[in-house]
């Protein structure tokens, strides 16, 4: 499986992701760069979006700050196994919400679009 997707930040730029192999390939009018996502950010939703975010505070942090309206990072609970989960948030729309992440499905990344009403959704936190 693949997924296209275009950064908002760069028009020019395309970015290819190949599910099977958990590598990213950025593409350009110039250059193609391929970049392996290292396992423990693959096998850590967290770890993902800290790469992405230095300035990301802790867990407790971020709880204690989030929002209902937007944000660029979204903060799920799962109660069935009483765990957190982060995703970068590319796109909101009126009704559902786009998100790229990884350890949903265990060590891999992915990208979803999910309801905005998801009732795992605890709420956003703005970097």
């Amino acid at each position: 499986m693949t997924a296209i997707a275009q950064p908002a930040d760069n028009p020019n730029t395309t970015i290819e992701v190949l599910a099977s192999v958990n590598t990213v390939i950025a593409k350009s009018a110039r250059q193609q760069t391929v970049q392996k996502i290292p396992d423990y950010i693959l096998c850590n939703c967290y770890a993902y979006v800290k790469n992405k975010f230095a300035n990301l505070p802790s867990t407790y942090e971020i709880l204690n700050s989030l929002t209902f309206n937007t944000g660029e990072v979204a903060v799920f609970y799962y109660r069935d196994s009483g765990l957190y989960h982060y995703a970068l948030v590319k796109e909101i729309g009126e009704d559902y919400i786009k998100i790229e992440e990884t350890n949903y499905k265990r060590c891999r990344f992915s990208e979803r679009i999910i309801p905005r009403n998801n009732p795992d959704l605890l709420g956003y936190f703005s970097i």
